[in-house]
């Protein structure tokens, strides 16, 4: 079995790998690293950003005034491609929620992903969408997870089944299916350690065995790790995943099932194939409709606090 979850888990690092790599054109220059595993801080949207002075937050090219500090500060490295000569000022020692990636991401209106660019129709509401800083923040949370994600996974890998209810709403062609992610999941799926730890009261359908997930990377996970997690999400048909929140950035990609995901940035369907991120403390849920919803996770940053329902 061990050699069934390795397979899964290197299928699932594919699909982050491919999403990382398509979003390297932040910056002429600069490339988010994926391997040897490089501490987070130092990514180069980040390193970049904590090198200037308080109020600037990028790392190079025509220096440019800033009108809040009277520093001088480079154009921003998440905005090369999109306005090279903009200068975005942030509060002195910012935490981690409000780096440049993710306040541009939690400043606009619902389904609005960017603060600056050609502006576009935004087809789930009446508002205009900037460009979409939001899909390079789903790039950029790709590469800092696989910074983190090993690269061997030991042998022999002990993982205890929890026989969890949620496993009869597995789908039943996941052996046959043209996604070899899913393929791999259909060979292990009924011996791994599902699990639901809210404590019970407000996740409603959540609460009665009709969401659960199963980890392969973590702190209580079979591949120990305070850096990361990695797993798989199984919600049934017609349920609510209640608003909920955790310190963590996330990043799910859905494996099959179409359902609702519900944000700050989007209320929208979300279909197999795509990725979907919450930066840290994001209040989301999700709803399924007729058919369960498979979705494989990574959390970073502060892996260790639990979700909490809003």
């Amino acid at each position: 079995m061990s050699a069934q979850v390795t397979d899964l888990l290197q299928q699932l690092r594919a699909l982050w790998v491919a999403r990382a790599a398509n979003g390297r054109g932040i910056a002429d220059a600069e490339t988010i690293p994926i391997d040897p595993a490089p501490a987070r801080a130092n990514s180069p949207l980040e390193e970049g950003w904590r090198r200037q002075p308080p109020g600037c937050f990028s790392v190079g090219g025509e220096s440019t005034q800033n009108a809040e500090t009277s520093r001088r500060c480079a154009p921003p490295l998440y905005e090369r491609g999109i306005a090279d000569a903009e200068t975005i000022p942030i509060d002195p020692a910012p935490a981690r929620a409000n780096s440049p990636l993710e306040e541009g991401w939690r400043r606009q209106p619902p389904g609005c992903f960017s603060v600056s660019g050609e502006p576009a129709q935004n087809a789930e509401t009446p508002r205009r969408s900037a460009s979409p800083l939001y899909e390079r923040g789903i790039a950029h949370e790709a590469a800092t997870a696989l910074a983190r994600w090993p690269l061997t996974v030991p042998q022999p890998l002990t993982v205890t089944a929890t026989g969890h209810a949620i496993l009869q709403y597995l789908p039943d062609n996941l052996a046959t299916s043209p996604s070899a992610a899913l393929r791999a999941l259909g060979a292990v799926a009924a011996v791994l350690p599902w699990k639901y730890n809210y404590l019970p009261g407000r996740g409603g359908d959540a609460d009665a065995g009709r969401v659960a997930w199963a980890e392969f990377i973590g702190p209580a996970a079979p591949i120990v790790s305070d850096e990361l997690c990695v797993g798989i999400t199984l919600i049934a048909p017609r349920t609510l995943y209640p608003a909920h929140r955790h310190p963590a950035a996330e990043l799910y990609y859905v494996l099959s099932g179409t359902a609702r995901w519900q944000s700050p940035a989007a209320d929208a369907d979300r279909a197999p194939g795509e990725f979907i991120f919450h930066p840290p403390n994001v209040v989301h849920a999700m709803e399924t409709r007729d058919e369960p919803l498979l979705a494989a996770y990574t959390w970073t940053g502060d892996v260790r606090a639990l979700s909490q329902y809003v």
